[in-house]
């Protein structure tokens, strides 16, 4: 049985309030945040969060702090504990992207000129803010990479890194890995020596080196099509899949109704060797016409 941690506000007359209690631990299938059908999974705890739409995790490991946005445009960070609070805000449905470093990037767009916002999950403040407009980068752009120090943004004539330390941009040779990033059916390794590709609702998964294209490993997932991926590290792969499933129900009248039924299963796989091995099964059920599922795994 899956428990849940509740937010619930209690009013008492002079009684002292008894101690909270500690809260439920809910191990997580695989090591990344993720979150589906309005619950979000962290390493320990499960946490009722309605209209999530992106996730950033701040640190290597699916215990630390996540960062997400959701529908109404907040940007709300989650300790390990599943305590929150709104950090921002965003274009609902915009990047949000964390890094091992334990620090996040987005593009708050709601002033007069749009700002990325560089925020530290550990001391909860911003540790920078660059005024887009006064960058090479330009009010229109998306942010499309992060590594802890330097947000990638994709501009109308090409790609800008970003250090906002120093509050800095340059145009990036449009050989950067990170150019590749934001085309979809692809994720880049922490390190960014390796690159994953694949055809969202389709297959195969194959990973390869950035600077070598033609040496290409295929993943061996199990299931019919890559809905997703994620890298969880170096030499580790998340992967969302689905697959179809037959299956036979008998009603008290001795009717038997059958069908086949699409569902969607994380995966993990090792990069090194290509091996996969389903973590959690039935983690939701997909339209089978669609490319990807209502499961969204955390970038980092």
């Amino acid at each position: 049985m899956n428990l849940r941690v509740g937010f619930v506000l209690g009013v008492s007359g002079a009684d002292t309030p008894a101690p909270e209690p500690d809260p439920p631990q809910s191990p997580n299938a695989i090591p990344l945040a993720w979150w589906s059908d309005d619950v979000l999974h962290l390493g320990g705890v499960e946490v009722d969060v309605p209209g999530l739409e992106v996730l950033a995790q701040a640190g290597a490991d699916p215990s630390y702090a996540v960062v997400y946005g959701d529908s109404l445009g907040q940007v709300v960070q989650v300790e390990a504990d599943g305590g929150s609070a709104a950090i921002g805000v965003s274009e609902p449905g915009e990047a949000v992207l964390g890094s091992a470093r334990g620090r996040v990037a987005w593009i708050d767009r709601t002033g007069g000129t749009p700002d990325l916002v560089l925020w530290d999950a550990d001391t909860r403040a911003a540790v920078a803010s660059l005024d887009l407009t006064s960058s090479h980068a330009g009010a229109d752009a998306v942010l499309v990479g992060f590594d802890g120090e330097a947000a990638y943004l994709r501009t109308s004539d090409g790609l800008t890194d970003v250090w906002l330390g120093a509050g800095d941009s340059t145009p990036v040779d449009s050989r950067s890995p990170y150019a590749t990033v934001a085309l979809g059916g692809r994720d880049l390794s922490p390190d960014a020596r390796l690159l994953a590709e694949w055809t969202p609702g389709g297959s195969p998964l194959v990973v390869r080196p950035v600077s070598d294209p033609g040496r290409r490993r295929p993943m061996e997932v199990p299931g019919t099509r890559v809905l997703t991926a994620r890298f969880v590290d170096d030499v580790r792969l998340v992967v969302v899949t689905t697959r179809t499933y037959l299956l036979g129900r008998d009603f008290d009248d001795g009717i038997t109704q059958s069908g086949r039924f699409p569902v969607a299963d994380l995966v993990t796989c090792d990069v090194t060797t290509g091996a996969c091995a389903t973590a959690q099964r039935r983690v939701q059920d997909v339209d089978p016409s669609a490319d990807r599922s209502g499961i969204v795994l955390a970038e980092q």
